[in-house]
């Protein structure tokens, strides 16, 4: 990783900033990389979950004894299943193993899904409506989540303004738990394959 290192979010240990690749490890390959403003995050292929950087509001999943170390990849102990797949937000995390999708960090537009009154979560927390039920894909933008279920459903949710949620010119509010995309019905397409998320845009 390299770059900007003034948060630890690439993972050096140090707050200098890297001006060329440098290599991060925890012993084992990584198998899925996600990067939010000021943190970081990766699975490994046994399923290990690991985040570092900027650790203000959760959005790290880290037990308060690690946070010490969080300018170095720390394994998130929160979640017991193999993680598949990780995607950071501005200021939230999501994560996604076998039978459930968890999240944490910043809430406040409701990008945790997990209810109007969770502005912030510190540990990961299971995603009730996906409880059970596989996830093909999450991405995160700054402060919105998309995820398309394993029959192809695409649901949004978290900050709704300019749209970005895809729900249609009258529902721009924020949503705090998943929201099915109707759009994609109305059009008969038979299944979502893969989504991108920028920060006020979902392509």
């Amino acid at each position: 990783m390299w770059g900007d290192n003034t948060e630890g979010q690439i993972g050096l240990g140090k707050e200098s900033s890297a001006l060329t690749p440098q290599e991060v490890t925890v012993g084992r390959p990584v198998a899925w990389v996600s990067c939010g403003y000021y943190h970081s995050a990766f699975v490994t292929v046994d399923g290990g979950l690991y985040t570092f950087g900027e650790c203000d509001s959760g959005k790290l999943g880290l037990a308060t004894g690690q946070l010490d170390g969080h300018r170095m990849p720390q394994l998130v102990k929160g979640i017991t299943d193999q993680v598949t797949q990780v995607a950071c937000g501005g200021g939230h995390t999501v994560a996604v193993t076998e039978e459930d999708l968890y999240t944490f960090g910043l809430g406040q537009f409701g990008q945790l899904g997990q209810g109007t009154f969770i502005f912030e979560a510190r540990l990961p927390r299971a995603v009730d409506h996906f409880r059970k039920g596989r996830v093909r894909q999450v991405m995160c933008g700054e402060n919105h989540t998309a995820v398309i279920s394993d029959n192809g459903l695409l649901y949004t949710f978290g900050d709704g303004r300019h749209g970005k949620l895809g729900l249609g010119e009258e529902n721009l509010t924020n949503q705090f738990k998943p929201t099915l995309c109707p759009r994609f019905l109305k059009y008969n397409v038979q299944a979502v394959c893969t989504v991108e998320v920028g920060s006020l845009h979902t392509p």
